[in-house]
């Protein structure tokens, strides 16, 4: 499973992005970040809240 996830994802990004030494770990945070603001949203009262993650770890990945 975590190798067709893999392979979906650098569809996605591209053969730059999945060459990094931390493409695994891009893979396995963006799935964790799909997961939680689902299960957490009814927590929160922010709807920004999932941008503003979304953002961050993009910034921390794809820069």
């Amino acid at each position: 499973m975590g190798a067709a996830q893999r392979a979906v994802i650098s569809g996605i990004f591209g053969p730059e992005v999945a060459a990094r030494d931390d493409f695994a770990i891009l893979c396995e945070s963006l799935l964790v970040l799909h997961r939680g603001p689902a299960l957490t949203s009814v927590l929160r009262e922010d709807p920004a809240f999932g941008d503003e993650m979304l953002r961050l770890w993009a910034e921390r990945f794809l820069t």
